[in-house]
């Protein structure tokens, strides 16, 4: 065998079995029959039986008494609630955001939904101290990089809000907004220059999850004139590869 070549982890194979049926459960997007596991899974009936049951008693699946139809379980729905809420979020993302400060040496932002539209919940400075025409807590418009990432992805509420602020710009303007959208859609970054403040570019890129709607953005920003140093091809690359594993983390497939 070649030295180079990566050996394989030890894995706990009923674990991933269990996993599996989790995964064809959650798929089905409705309550599934017995009959109907046993065929999209291939376990045997009564293998099958003994998985359902302990995921039932682990409160990972719900069979229910009436239909004898199996659903996800009120543990999954803890799980999900605890990996989206903000401070898990942020926890989770703020590595990410240092790597990135790090590897570019300008500042990294990370956004989120609110009520008002994205708001800026985390900052990573780097070592050029400027200001960057926002702080924590500030609500960030629909052109600028991290607002018009969530107008490209927009649904229910951010929809909404993405058509109201469209509205209030000049009609040029929001036209040629709606057609970077559709880029931002396939490419899954965008750019802005001084859209906050004079003198000021930035890139931001969707964290999406398994749904393939928006947790998050995360936006570098910098001086124009170092942006455009940087090399515009080079820091899209690379920052759209620490997309892909952060987005991994909410489920992206």
């Amino acid at each position: 065998m070649n030295e180079t070549t990566e050996k394989k982890k030890p894995v706990i194979q009923s674990l991933q079995v269990g996993m599996s049926i989790l995964q064809v459960v959650n798929d089905y997007r409705r309550p599934m029959k017995f009959s109907e596991i046993l065929e999209e899974t291939g376990i045997t009936k009564s293998n099958l039986y003994k998985y359902l049951n302990t995921l039932i008693e682990l409160g990972m699946l719900y069979k229910s008494y009436h239909t004898g139809r199996y659903s996800l379980g009120p543990k999954m729905v803890e799980f999900g609630m605890n990996a989206t809420n903000n401070d898990n979020v942020i926890e989770q993302i703020t590595p990410y955001l240092e790597e990135i400060k790090v590897e570019f040496n300008e500042t990294v932002i990370f956004s989120k939904w609110t009520v008002g539209g994205p708001m800026i919940l985390k900052i990573v400075h780097g070592s050029h101290i400027f200001n960057i025409g926002a702080e924590i807590g500030s609500l960030m418009p629909v052109y600028s990089a991290t607002g018009k990432v969530f107008g490209a992805f927009a649904s229910g509420e951010i929809e909404t809000w993405t058509k109201k602020q469209l509205e209030e710009l000049e009609e040029e303007k929001a036209l040629t907004l709606e057609k970077e959208f559709e880029m931002i859609r396939n490419e899954k970054i965008s750019f802005a220059e001084e859209a906050i403040a004079p003198s000021i570019s930035s890139l931001a890129i969707p964290i999406l999850n398994f749904e393939n709607n928006i947790i998050g953005t995360i936006t570098v920003v910098g001086f124009k004139e170092r942006m455009r140093e940087l090399s515009r091809k080079q820091l899209a690359e690379q920052i759209l590869i620490k997309r892909k594993i952060i987005s991994r983390i909410f489920g992206e497939k």
